[in-house]
């Protein structure tokens, strides 16, 4: 095995133990030094391969959403003809969210005070961040397009304006989930298809 492999293997496995690390005892309770001692390796060697607990969170959250990216191809089918195209939006975005809906919201709250601290002392991970942001927002552009080919949209919608206001729509309701208490991942997911339905001018009948 070559010097690149066993670097590549390493790396692998840091953020492996991190990932399950981070999603059982939460970021503010994960140390660099278990996890390197899981990874079977030293914590200086860990740093080798990421500055900071903080880069290997948002590194580990990448891997999950392109991951995950890779994973989605939906088709439309014949009875996709029948459905609303706002369920059909919305069943795309909740494919794409599914695997992160089991995660606590102090995760989450962990990812967006590292994003706002990352702005201007880490410029480089806050553009990681962005940068999955304009990925979400490119796949429901491609989306709506491909619903355009079918038919199911019409041939002058504007996919682009709609991708940006369905992702501003989920994230306002993502801020609402996390910092209001009261609100649960169903409240949320609610949250989403009551507004693409808005966008798409159906009638909300969830809430």
């Amino acid at each position: 095995m070559g010097r690149e492999e066993k670097k590549q293997l390493t790396k692998e496995r840091i953020l492996h133990e991190a990932r399950d690390l981070f999603f059982t005892k939460g970021y503010e309770a994960t140390i660099t030094e278990e996890v390197a001692k899981r990874a079977d390796i030293g914590t200086g060697t860990l740093f080798n391969y990421f500055d900071s607990k903080a880069e290997l969170l948002v590194e580990v959250f990448s891997e999950e959403f392109v991951d995950d990216m890779d994973e989605m191809d939906y088709k439309i089918t014949d009875s996709d003809h029948e459905r609303e195209v706002s369920d059909l939006v919305y069943h795309y975005i909740y494919r794409r969210v599914e695997r992160y809906t089991h995660f606590s919201k102090t995760l989450f709250r962990d990812m967006m005070g590292i994003a706002v601290q990352a702005f201007q002392s880490k410029p480089e991970i806050f553009k990681k961040f962005v940068g999955l942001d304009f990925m979400l927002v490119d796949e429901l552009i491609e989306f709506m397009n491909h619903l355009k080919d079918e038919d199911m949209l019409s041939q002058d919608f504007d996919s682009n304006q709609a991708a940006e206001i369905i992702y501003s729509s989920l994230g306002f309701e993502f801020l609402m989930y996390l910092y209001q208490g009261e609100l649960t991942m169903e409240d949320f997911l609610n949250g989403i298809r009551a507004k693409i339905k808005f966008i798409f001018g159906e009638k909300d009948t969830i809430r």
